[in-house]
């Protein structure tokens, strides 16, 4: 037995939905890269949220210019942001320590999609750790559970 954790656009069969969230602008805590003209952004080459953010920049017909270009490096991509060298999208409730969510109406930067966290358990012959596997599985669905618990709490 195997499984993964996922960040995805929906939640396909053979998956289970742990978390929705809306992705969001996130920059330095107090930063103004959002304001420049064009949007500088902070993206590693393989981040998800990066074609999303562009398609949403493009179709508001907002310039962009890819400011930092980190390779593969998520360390890289967030040490940009919290320098105020560019923004980027991320989950709403996981930006890196020293980064905010952008909340700006006089620059109106476009809404961005919603996301799913999901976990894929898949079954392997021959698998030794099965129980080891399973209750870490139901770990990462019980501290899920007190996220999405957190968010109900907060939208009352």
């Amino acid at each position: 037995m195997t499984f993964i954790i996922t960040t995805e656009h929906n939640c396909e069969e053979g998956c289970e939905n742990l978390l929705q969230r809306d992705l969001v602008w996130t920059g330095a805590n107090h930063g103004r890269a959002y304001r420049q003209d064009p949007l500088p952004l902070a993206f590693t080459r393989i981040c998800a949220f990066k074609k999303p953010a562009i398609a949403a920049l493009d179709a508001a017909g907002l310039p962009w210019t890819n400011a930092v270009d980190s390779g593969n490096n998520a360390y890289a991509a967030a040490i940009a942001c919290t320098a105020d060298l560019g923004v980027r999208a991320d989950l709403r409730g996981f930006k890196a320590p020293g980064m905010a969510e952008i909340n700006d109406a006089e620059h109106q930067l476009p809404k961005l999609p919603t996301y799913f966290v999901n976990l894929r358990v898949s079954e392997r012959a021959g698998a030794g750790n099965d129980n080891v596997i399973q209750e870490l599985a139901r770990l990462i669905r019980t501290a899920f559970t007190a996220e999405v618990e957190k968010d109900r709490e907060n939208a009352i």
